[in-house]
C-alpha cells in the first residue's frame, strides 16, 4: 500500500523554509511552477447582503493542460443573484499575457488582477463581455496552514497536495458588473491558496470543504479521505477563530466523520450523509459540530460524462467521481472549562466523492 501523510515535521519546514509559528506573505505568492502534472489556483468567493454569491479563481494553468507543460492561464467568475440565474464567463490568455509572483499574492491574467497580502486583497475582473468585479477583501481572521500545507503521496513523497487557508473570514466591498452595469456590494468573503502535482480523484476517496460564520466565531472545516491505494487515511482538518481572528482550536487528525442519517441521491444514484457530526477534543476543550442538508445548490456527476473507455479505466481505479454544493445548517457547541457556547446558522458546504463509496465512522 502506498503511503500519505501530512508534512508537519520539523524536518518538513525545513525544506520548504515555512515559518512553523505563522503564514508569511510569500506562500501566497506563486509555488509551484508549470511543468507537466502540475496545477495551482488561488480561490475567492462571498456572500453578499443582498444574498448574491461569487466565486473568483485564478489558475497558471486550465485544468484541460494540466498533462502539458508550460502556463495556460486562466480565470472564472461566477455570480448567482438572489434569483438563482447563475451568470459565468471563462477567460483564457497566452502565457505572454500574464504574470505570477513568487513574493506575494500578484497575479495578472490579461486585463484581469488580483493582488495582496494576507491582510488586504484587491480583486478585478474587467467586464469583458459585461460581467466583472472590482473588489476589497479585508481580513477580518487569521491565515492558517495544516503542518507546512503539504500532503504528501508515495514512498518518497514525490507526490504532494496543498492548502493553505489565506483568508477564513474577511469583508468585501466594491463593485460588481453584470450585463454592462455596475452596482455597489458588500459582504464577507473568503480566500484560500493551492497547488500540487497529484489531482484530486487520484488522491481522495472524499472531502467535506465547509466555513461558517457564526457572528462572534468563524469555524473552517477541511475533512479529507484518502482512495484506497493510499488506505483511506483521514485528515480532518478543522480551526476555529474568535471574531477578532485569535485560534479558539485547531485540529488536524484523531476525528470520525460520525453520520447519523444518510439519503439516496437519484442523480448520482449513490448514498450521501444527509446529517453529520465532528466531535473534537483539543487543549481542554471539546468541540461538536453537526451538520445537516436544507437544499442541493449543485450537482454534478464527472463519472456519467466520461465516454466509455474513460469509464472503464476510473472503476479499475475505484473511482466514480461526483459532487455537490448543498445548502445546510450547521450547529456548533464548545465547552471550555466545563462552559458551554452553542451556535447555530445556515450556510454553504460541498462534498467531492471521488471513490466508490465514501468511508464514515473510521477511528
Amino acid at each position: 500500500m502506498k503511503r500519505a501523510r501530512l508534512m508537519d515535521r520539523p524536518a518538513d519546514f525545513k525544506k520548504f523554509g515555512i515559518n512553523p509559528s505563522e503564514v508569511e506573505v510569500w506562500e501566497d505568492g506563486r509555488r509551484d511552477d508549470g511543468r507537466k502534472g502540475s496545477f495551482e489556483w488561488w480561490y475567492f468567493d462571498a456572500l453578499l447582503d443582498d444574498g448574491t454569491k461569487l466565486v473568483m479563481s485564478f489558475f497558471p494553468k486550465i485544468q484541460q493542460k494540466i498533462r502539458k507543460s508550460g502556463d495556460y492561464p486562466f480565470c472564472r467568475l461566477d455570480i448567482t443573484t438572489p434569483d438563482g440565474v447563475v451568470h459565468t464567463e471563462n477567460f483564457t490568455y497566452d502565457a505572454s499575457e500574464a504574470s505570477f509572483s513568487k513574493d506575494k499574492c500578484d497575479i495578472v491574467i490579461g486585463p484581469h488582477r488580483i493582488t495582496g497580502d494576507l491582510r488586504n486583497y484587491s480583486i478585478s475582473i474587467s467586464p469583458v463581455n459585461g460581467l466583472g468585479v472590482d473588489l476589497k477583501l479585508a481580513s477580518k481572521s487569521t491565515p492558517w496552514r495544516p503542518g507546512t500545507a503539504y500532503f504528501a503521496f508515495g514512498d518518497h513523497d514525490e507526490k504532494y497536495f496543498t492548502w493553505l487557508c489565506v483568508v477564513p473570514r474577511g469583508e468585501i466591498s466594491g463593485t460588481i458588473t453584470i450585463d454592462g452595469t455596475p452596482r455597489t456590494v458588500k459582504g464577507f468573503g473568503y480566500h484560500d491558496h493551492q497547488w500540487g502535482n497529484i489531482m484530486h480523484m487520484f488522491a481522495w476517496n472524499q472531502w467535506i470543504w465547509a466555513r461558517e460564520n457564526f457572528g462572534d466565531y468563524n469555524l473552517v472545516l477541511f475533512d479529507l479521505v484518502t482512495n484506497q491505494k493510499f488506505g483511506y487515511l483521514h485528515f480532518p482538518l478543522c480551526f476555529l477563530e474568535d471574531a477578532s481572528g485569535n485560534l479558539i482550536l485547531e485540529n488536524t487528525g484523531g476525528v470520525a466523520l460520525e453520520v447519523l442519517e444518510e439519503y439516496y441521491e437519484k442523480e448520482t444514484a449513490r448514498n450521501y450523509p444527509r446529517r453529520f457530526r465532528y466531535t473534537i477534543d483539543s487543549d481542554k476543550k471539546t468541540l461538536e459540530y453537526t451538520v445537516e442538508v436544507k437544499d442541493e445548490i449543485e450537482i454534478v456527476n464527472y463519472f456519467a460524462k466520461l465516454k466509455f473507455y474513460a469509464k472503464w479505466l476510473m472503476r479499475a481505479k475505484g473511482l466514480r467521481p461526483t459532487y455537490i454544493r448543498y445548502e445546510g445548517t450547521g450547529e456548533m457547541r464548545l465547552t471550555d472549562d466545563g462552559v458551554a457556547v452553542e451556535r447555530k446558522s445556515n450556510f454553504i458546504y460541498e462534498m467531492l466523492y471521488a471513490g466508490k463509496r465514501y468511508i464514515k465512522d473510521k477511528k
